[in-house]
């Protein structure tokens, strides 16, 4: 399982490496080869209270899911290729179910600035228990 500060930790550190020439409308620009995923990426925030599944239903019934162990301290993943407009998460608590419905919006992530490629949309929901 990818944690949404993994994936920034990769993008972190391919943004020191290479770097490869693209135009732009003032003439040639120095690019980085960071990289991007389009997708989802879900945070679980506040008192957990134990371990927790989380599962991310789009209306039309796709469902990805992910775990978090009590003695970790942030809950989040980041789920590539996966982009409904509506979700509802479900967080399976010991003490019970947190539900909730999102409308997600997303947006172009330009990691190596905007002149340069690649363009990937991708969303962020906070998830506050």
């Amino acid at each position: 399982m990818k944690s949404l500060m993994k994936v920034l930790a990769v993008v972190a550190a391919t943004a020191a490496g290479s770097a490869t020439g693209c135009a732009t409308a003032s003439g040639p620009k120095t690019c980085s080869l960071v990289g991007c995923e389009a997708g989802l990426a879900i945070e679980v925030r506040g008192d957990r209270g134990g371990d927790v599944t989380v599962k991310v239903t789009a209306a039309d019934g796709q469902t990805k899911s992910f775990e978090c162990d009590a003695d970790v301290s942030g809950c989040s993943t980041f789920i590539p290729d996966f982009m409904p407009e509506n979700v509802t998460v479900t967080v399976t608590k010991k003490e019970g179910n947190f539900v909730k419905s999102y409308a997600v919006a997303y947006n172009n992530v330009h990691p190596n600035g905007d002149d340069c490629p690649p363009v990937c949309r991708q969303g962020h929901i906070d998830v506050l228990l």
